[in-house]
């Protein structure tokens, strides 16, 4: 079943799928919040704008050059415009006199899109009329209001405005560019549309999956088909812009329409590997309950306990100005009930990011919320959960008001002292967001270092926390995107990756006297030089944690470039530990030197054959990237094989938050996705990828902490196994949320493949001076709850 919203242009349509006996609810735009008193605008970009064209200051006529008049301007898959309006409408942004007040930093984002608007369009009258400038000026301005109407997901005002770049782009005196790359614009526009009133209007278990199945057509095809339509005619005009191909090809994907030799301009992606080892996982968030909280934007999730029931619950964040967190409670029958207002979530709003753990030792897991990143600083929110029934924001009496520009931070107990620490990611950029600039070099790093600063603070066990960023030696002035804990060099003492944008990354080695000292030039894991999330895992079962970073660095003309067969540079990194204090990238031999463009990621094994594998949530903010996300099997540790089109769990919209456990307690970890864009216009609903099974031994393991901190975050363990054939061999876990940008489920599930039994297991606890507690003969295909310093 499929459940489609109404629009005035697909009657016609509608009316047929009404005699199918398919049912239909409203689907209208949000209406926008009341704006703040608008800030001064400064010109647009202050310099070159991304097509070129320079802007002037509101009130005053916009001028070109006769040179900039004429610049060859690229084709529209390589031009760094971000059509979802993020990037423009940030410039719009009000003012702020205290960016640790949440009512304020939401009160400059609310509509900002409106207040550009409106700054544009004054600029649009000062325009001089006899200057020879005036024409191309006067595209571009139509055209950024355009985008900053598609911020909001107003199509139809959008096109109106398209309509009028489009006419005065005819004029002689406009570049060719220009008139070109309209058309492009035209046709990602209609796209999106066409999204938004199928993937959000007609919502249904295969919705949006690549490939497109048949179950996925769009129904309501005027979107798709004005989009091809539109990228048709620019790619005849500009037919080298293989990004756009790709976009083509999936808008003649979502209308049915079979391409193949009929088409020059259609480029088919095909599968990396076809790879048949995971049966189909199905989306079965509708059937779960989950769709009744609505599309949201970009956040990040949780899958894990959060009431004491030991069953795993759902908890999300979302980048919106009047939503909440998203808490939805186990029922224990594969569906989840939405307990978020009773928990008081509701006010917390515009967290892009999540972390879980038990930080004060009570049983009950809580978390804390990040603010500000890709912006400005903004406050965290730490969640304390009362006892699995509500929680408490205890953020400034712990020590943590201080705002601060966050994507990312990660739990760990860095001084083995039984109280879980606390890395918070820093990136603020200062001055305007300018996309053209984000991936270049350092200097892109505009604004004070200070507020850079990423920050280690230290669990004082009272509830309260202190920053040690400085002592510690942990001050990454730089624009961090990730962290991770993981005793890489088996010292015993947690060790600290973090992962820098535009700059080389931190490998942060434990000296297991409060201090650290940053190894990652000698250690060989610098790269990539645009990192996102990150963390360790142990890939290949030999007992040394190895390092996982993605790639950051690539455009859509990039991730299109790589698939039909052309080599990169721009590929994540899989660090393998050597066991000396160094690391090998094996990247290019295990398969992985592809472009994915991932935001979230995280590890699991997802078909229970005891190798961890990877889930990569992928896309940027533009409308543009439309990519599908990437399931990754791990190949005993050999190579990883995309499993993506098999499994089915290829979602096209954009990932962030990516989460794995066994929420129906069957033995097989299940995938939850955060979905959405960074913007209102390009909001999704979110996707719980049901594992159907492989026929493999498992076992789901809780650890429980008394004198390590109580989640047993950082211990490790080893589970040794027989196999049918006489044979024994070895897992390696480590207890975490995953990578920087996921949050698993804490009680490991591990898939023992074809196991006969389970010789013993072997727990290494996170503390000072604690011995390696030793099991034996534990049972397969249950779950099993070891406590600290108990048998």
């Amino acid at each position: 079943m499929r459940y489609c919203g109404r629009h005035a242009r697909t009657l016609i349509a509608i009316g047929a799928l009404v005699v199918l006996g398919l049912s239909f609810g409203c689907n209208q735009p949000p209406e926008p919040g009341a704006d703040p008193a608008p800030a001064p605008v400064e010109g647009i970009g202050n310099g070159i704008d991304m097509d070129g064209a320079r802007a002037g200051t509101v009130g005053d006529a916009p001028s070109l050059s006769v040179a900039e008049r004429y610049l060859t301007i690229p084709p529209y898959g390589t031009e760094p415009i971000d059509e979802s309006g993020f990037t423009l409408a940030s410039r719009f942004s009000g003012p702020v006199s205290d960016r640790g007040d949440l009512d304020q930093v939401v009160a400059s984002i609310r509509g900002r899109n409106r207040r550009g608007i409106e700054a544009l369009q004054k600029q649009l009258a000062a325009i001089d009329p006899e200057s020879l400038d005036a024409p191309q000026v006067r595209s571009t301005i139509e055209r950024d209001i355009a985008i900053l109407w598609l911020y909001e997901g107003a199509f139809d005002q959008a096109e109106v405005w398209l309509d009028r770049a489009s006419e005065s782009a005819e004029h002689p005196l406009v570049s060719v560019g220009l008139r070109q790359n309209l058309l492009a614009l035209r046709g990602v526009a209609s796209l999106r549309r066409g999204e938004t009133e199928n993937c959000i209007g007609c919502v249904g278990p295969s919705t949006c999956l690549w490939p497109i199945a048949p179950g996925a057509v769009h129904l309501l095809p005027d979107g798709a088909s004005e989009a091809a339509d539109w990228l048709s005619e620019y790619l005849r005009q500009r037919p080298d812009d293989l990004a756009m191909h790709w976009v083509l090809q999936l808008a003649f994907d979502l209308l049915g329409r079979n391409t193949s030799g009929e088409d020059r301009r259609v480029l088919p992606l095909p599968t990396r590997d076809d790879d048949q080892t995971f049966p189909r996982f199905p989306n079965v968030a509708e059937a779960a309950g989950l769709l009744s909280a609505g599309p949201d934007m970009a956040g990040g999730s949780v899958f894990d306990d959060f009431n004491g029931d030991d069953l795993p619950d759902l908890f999300w964040t979302s980048y919106e100005t009047d939503l909440g967190p998203r808490l939805f409670l186990n029922n224990g029958d594969s569906t989840f009930s939405d307990a978020s207002s009773r928990f008081g979530l509701d006010s917390y709003v515009l967290a892009v990011n999540c972390a879980h753990a038990d930080f004060d030792n009570d049983g009950f897991l809580d978390v804390i919320l990040l603010r500000g990143g890709w912006e400005n600083p903004a406050p965290m929110t730490l969640l304390r959960n009362l006892g699995g029934e509500r929680f408490e924001d205890v953020t400034a009496r712990a020590g943590l008001a201080d705002p601060i520009a966050s994507q990312s931070a990660a739990w760990g107990d860095f001084d083995n002292d039984g109280h879980l620490d606390l890395f918070v990611c820093g990136e603020a950029r200062g001055g305007d967001l300018d996309a053209s600039r984000l991936f270049l070099a350092p200097d892109a790093l505009r604004g004070d270092a200070d507020q850079r600063r990423s920050r280690l603070y230290r669990n004082l066990g009272d509830g309260t926390f202190l920053d040690v960023t400085a002592e510690a030696g942990v001050t990454n002035a730089r624009y961090a995107k990730g962290a991770s804990w993981g005793d890489f060099d088996n010292d015993g003492w947690p060790d600290l990756y973090v992962s820098n944008m535009a700059v080389p990354n931190r490998l942060y080695r434990n000296l297991g006297d409060g201090t650290f000292e940053d190894i990652a030039p000698e250690a060989g894991v610098l790269g990539p030089i645009d990192s996102f999330s990150c963390g360790w895992f142990d890939f290949d079962n030999d007992g040394h944690l190895d390092l996982f970073v993605t790639d950051y660095s690539a455009d859509l003309f990039g991730f299109v470039f790589d698939q039909v067969g052309e080599p990169t540079s721009r590929h994540l990194r899989l660090y393998r530990n050597n066991g000396d204090g160094s690391f090998s990238d094996l990247a290019a031999p295990l398969g992985l030197n592809h472009v994915f463009l991932p935001m979230g990621s995280s590890i699991g094994d997802l078909d229970g054959d005891g190798f961890l594998d990877l889930y990569l949530a992928t896309g940027r903010p533009g409308y543009s990237y439309l990519m599908p996300n990437v399931l990754l099997r791990n190949d005993s540790g050999r190579r990883f094989v995309d499993a993506t089109a098999s499994s089915g769990t290829g979602h096209l919209q954009k990932g962030h938050g990516v989460s794995i456990a066994d929420f129906n307690g069957d033995g097989a970890a299940d995938l939850f996705v955060q979905l959405g864009g960074a913007v209102p216009g390009d909001r999704s609903y979110n996707a719980l990828f049901q594992n159907p099974g492989h026929d493999h031994h498992w076992l789901t393991l809780k650890l429980v902490g008394t004198r390590s901190n109580r989640s047993a975050l950082g211990a490790r363990f080893t589970i040794d196994l027989r196999d049918p054939d006489g044979s024994t061999r070895s897992l390696h876990r480590l207890v975490s949320g995953g990578t920087s940008f996921s949050g698993n489920a804490l009680s490991q599930t591990i898939g023992l493949g074809h196991a006969s039994a389970i010789e013993s297991i072997t727990i290494r606890w996170p503390v000072t001076g604690s011995m390696s507690q030793v099991l034996d003969n534990v049972p397969m295909d249950g779950v099993i709850e070891v406590v600290e310093g108990t048998e």
